[in-house]
């Protein structure tokens, strides 16, 4: 299928604008929440948070208490720099039910609050994310973020 093509693409290291246009066109082929999150997911790795959360937009109007969606969706949000409607979206959502989900749940909760300065919430959700963390990367990030605040 073309997703698992564009990936191979990546891991190739195709350029950038050839393995979007085989995101996008998996997108068109089959409009759906998983080419969705793919094709955002790669936008956003370029730094094109517009175009994810354009992207998203409409699979999360649909399905707001989506997770995978919605802390995508999320990211996007935070990327260009709108703290309100990504907490507005994650706080809607609520907490989903696995620790790994749980991590990027506090994380983007986190971040959303460190942008709109609300220090004391943003420690205690990167706190949150801490707890529920499982890798050694992921608590660097994490403790990163808390430094940061």
């Amino acid at each position: 299928d073309l997703i698992s093509f564009a990936i191979g693409m990546e891991e190739c290291a195709y350029d950038d604008l050839s393995v979007e246009m085989v995101y996008r066109e998996a997108f068109m082929l089959e409009t759906n929440a998983q080419s969705a999150i793919y094709l955002s997911s790669f936008l956003m790795k370029k730094n094109d948070f517009a175009g994810a959360v354009a992207v998203l937009r409409n699979f999360y109007d649909e399905n707001p208490k989506d997770y995978i969606i919605t802390v995508n969706y999320a990211s996007a949000l935070l990327g260009i720099g709108n703290a309100v409607e990504a907490e507005s979206a994650l706080t809607f959502a609520g907490i989903p039910d696995n620790n790994a989900s749980k991590t990027k749940y506090f994380y983007q909760l986190g971040e959303s609050y460190r942008m709109q300065g609300k220090k004391d919430p943003a420690r205690s959700a990167f706190n949150k994310a801490l707890e529920y963390s499982s890798s050694e990367l992921e608590r660097k990030i994490i403790l990163k973020a808390i430094q940061g605040i």
